[in-house]
């Protein structure tokens, strides 16, 4: 034991924290179900953050999984590096008082002695063919516990980040009692009791996700795109900065990606697109019938980057995803991953004569994995909703293996009641932003071939 042990004031050793941890995984083992007695052990060794044992004994009164097993479950459910149990057991709240007399454990008010894991262990335990959890598998747990809760905030709610009174303290605009530290990512959501480090906590305990929807999202295999979680006032619309009137960026970056100048300016015309201020990020809105702005989904338009920023706009209603509307009426709508296909689609084929939807990303499985049940779309609901009147929808998605495995789902889900039409773009791993981009770029190289002529 190091000197640190139960009277030290240090959260990182893990002689203490570590003791916490192995006290709450067997305290939610017993408490899901999964065993009527527990004991559990964590080794570490010094220069590793990771423990280099996990080790879960039931003394013969395990269910579902042997011990090994659960020890495995175990790592998949709860973060067990120095860092992980500071953020997940608050221990940088001081708390000498209550550990100073009558030991430090079965304390219903101590955070170690918390059962509110139980529902994820018993997910991860009820698979008996060996995944991680039904529906994802252990390598996309690891991948998503990847990315920190201050990488997703800054990325994907950039507008909800406020900073705080200390050094590299931050605060959620709309949970002031929420507070992330800039550098190491160690969140603390006072008023609930919760906290942790990873993007993935941060989705499950404050935005409410649930667990294999957040890994999947993660892994950018649900939705591409992150539904905002904090919803907007009635009547009032999204929170979006004003454009200036300033399109100069958006006009390049677009007529780079190969739409035309005539659909972006019908876009701009009819106020569902513009270039914000400061980072000059291309904004596709989504209005509803009374015109209000219920949706804003953020591109980059800095064509050096390798991974283009991407984000919802917070408050977005999924709802009202963008759409391009027709010239005059029309019973025909068309539906796209994202908004620039849509527009790209336009400009290849010339013709307004339907609505183009957006439905601002879809969900498809990992090739060859555990598909999850089909939903349909909350975008093309909500607008077969509000549109009685459509007869025909055409399905543009990508034609990827994601692609495909949802346009034969939706033509399935939709077949009987609408004409059905698959249009994927022929080449494969192809959508039609990709093609109108490589039509403008064989343009633009013969333009250059007869100038030099």
């Amino acid at each position: 034991m190091g000197a640190a042990l139960f009277s030290g004031k240090d959260p990182t050793k893990v002689d203490r924290s570590g003791a916490y941890m192995a006290r709450y995984i067997a305290k939610n083992l017993v408490a899901a179900g999964l065993a009527s007695r527990c004991q559990v052990t964590l080794a570490y060794a010094i220069g590793r953050a990771e423990p280099v044992m996990v080790q879960v004994d039931t003394f013969g009164t395990g269910l579902l999984q042997d011990d090994h097993r659960l020890a495995e479950t175990a790592k998949l459910v709860f973060g067990l590096t120095p860092g992980e149990i500071i953020a997940q057991l608050d221990l940088l709240t001081p708390r000498y008082a209550q550990t100073a007399v009558y030991g430090h454990f079965g304390k219903p008010d101590l955070p170690w002695e918390k059962t509110d894991q139980t529902k994820r262990l018993r997910e991860a335990a009820s698979d008996s063919k060996g995944a991680a959890m039904p529906g994802v598998t252990k390598e996309q747990i690891k991948a998503a516990k990847k990315m920190t809760a201050i990488e997703f905030l800054r990325r994907y709610r950039p507008e909800e980040l406020v900073k705080g009174e200390c050094r590299n303290e931050y605060q959620l605009r709309e949970h002031d009692s929420f507070k992330i530290n800039g550098e190491t990512s160690l969140w603390h959501w006072k008023s609930r009791d919760v906290g942790g480090r990873s993007a993935l906590d941060y989705l499950i305990y404050v935005e409410g996700m649930k667990f294999v929807d957040a890994v999947l999202s993660l892994c950018g295999e649900s939705p591409a795109y992150f539904p905002a979680f904090f919803p907007a006032k009635a009547g009032k619309g999204i929170r979006s900065a004003s454009g200036g009137g300033k399109q100069e960026k958006v006009f390049a970056y677009l007529i780079r990606r190969g739409i035309s100048r005539e659909v972006i300016d019908a876009c701009v015309r009819a106020g569902i697109l513009y270039e914000s201020d400061g980072y000059h990020n291309a904004v596709f809105i989504g209005k509803d019938e009374q015109g209000i702005a219920r949706y804003a989904f953020l591109r980059g338009t800095y064509s050096n980057s390798k991974k283009p920023f991407k984000a919802e706009v917070t408050g977005s209603d999924k709802r009202f995803c963008f759409c391009l509307p027709p010239q005059g009426n029309s019973r025909k709508m068309a539906v796209y991953e994202s908004a620039i296909e849509a527009m790209a689609h336009l400009t290849l084929e010339g013709t307004a004569d339907k609505h183009r939807l957006s439905l601002g990303g879809i969900y498809a499985p990992r090739e060859g994995s555990q598909a999850r049940p089909f939903k349909k779309p909350l975008a093309l609901e909500s607008f077969l909703g509000r549109h009685p009147e459509i007869e025909e929808i055409e399905i543009c998605l990508n034609n990827d293996f994601a692609g495909r495995w949802a346009a034969e789902h939706l033509e399935k889900a939709y077949q009987g009641k609408y004409r059905m039409v698959k249009n994927l773009p022929e080449r494969e791993d192809f959508d039609y932003g990709d093609l109108a981009k490589e039509r403008y770029e064989k343009l633009a190289s013969r333009q250059r071939t007869l100038l030099l002529r």
